[in-house]
């Protein structure tokens, strides 16, 4: 729980108006009682060593379920950002619908050879034609991680199936990667959107003496998986002071915290989907994490 409070408190400093729905297994006891959070069950394959494949399975189930609002009359036009929760929102992600008029889908991308895209951030037009492209795009992965990289179930084989997707397609330059710069593709009947991870999904470098400080121009960081914040993850007090001191420059004074985490009782696995209307740009976010 400590990381979806980490989580949650980012987006209701960032995005104020934001409601938070959590996607989780039917059979996980989750409690939650906070202001503007629901908790929405999705049945499916919870295993550890399924997680990723159920993470992608999710995805399509819930869009599924807006087209299906959709055909029933919904006129409300709702956009979706599908993010790990182990990310802090630092900036508001509307502006990417704002500042990108024609996409239905965006990815994040990095200069890697073998595993250029990150499932961890994925957003939705959602608009009926969006959210029906974004769907048939991630059912195709779906389709690929299935039958060419199941021995990669439990962790990396959406990236790798990503990749494969997206590289297969014949007009496709892979060169794009090597430049931190936005540009549109067509990938299967989709505008996919490629967004930089240095500014969307930007994750803190390893090493001693090579954290710096965080960018003034990122919109997302990673927290869970460095060296820096195992602090965080491991201590039965988390600190958010802690996180006070890294990101000063976008926090406000109340949120300066402290959370006990008295029994370190952790759900297998947990979805975090935020909902946010906000002028003309309401959007949605889903999350997807796994806690020991």
């Amino acid at each position: 729980m400590a990381i979806l409070d980490v989580f949650i408190n980012f987006i209701q400093v960032t995005m104020p108006p934001s409601d938070v729905i959590i996607l989780t297994d039917p059979a996980s006891d989750l409690s939650v009682h906070r202001k503007g959070i629901t908790i929405y069950p999705i049945e499916g394959e919870y295993s550890r060593d399924k997680l990723m494949l159920q993470r992608i399975r999710s995805y399509i189930t819930f869009l599924e379920r807006k087209l299906q609002e959709h055909s029933q009359g919904q006129r409300l036009i709702n956009h979706y950002i599908f993010t790990d929760s182990d990310i802090a929102v630092v900036d508001d992600l509307g502006h990417i619908f704002q500042n990108h008029q024609n996409f239905h889908l965006a990815l994040t991308f990095r200069n890697h050879k073998d595993q250029p895209l990150n499932s961890g951030f994925i957003a939705v037009r959602g608009t009926p034609d969006g959210i029906l492209r974004a769907k048939v795009f991630l059912q195709e992965i779906l389709s690929i991680y299935s039958s060419k990289y199941m021995n990669a179930s439990r962790m990396l084989g959406d990236q790798l199936a990503l990749a494969w997707v997206v590289k297969s397609h014949p007009s496709f330059d892979t060169r794009r990667f090597t430049k931190a710069q936005a540009f549109v593709e067509e990938i299967g009947g989709a505008s996919v959107l490629f967004l930089p991870c240095a500014t969307f999904n930007w994750t803190p470098p390893e090493g001693a003496g090579q954290f710096h400080g965080m960018p003034l121009d990122v919109k997302a960081s990673k927290l869970s998986t460095r060296p820096i914040f195992q602090p965080l993850l491991m201590s039965p007090v988390l600190k958010i002071e802690f996180l006070l001191s890294l990101f000063s420059q976008f926090i406000t004074p109340h949120l300066k915290l402290m959370w006990m985490v008295e029994h370190q009782t952790w759900l297998p696995l947990e979805m975090l989907l935020i909902v946010r209307q906000k002028g003309q740009w309401p959007y949605w976010m889903c999350s997807l994490t796994s806690f020991k």
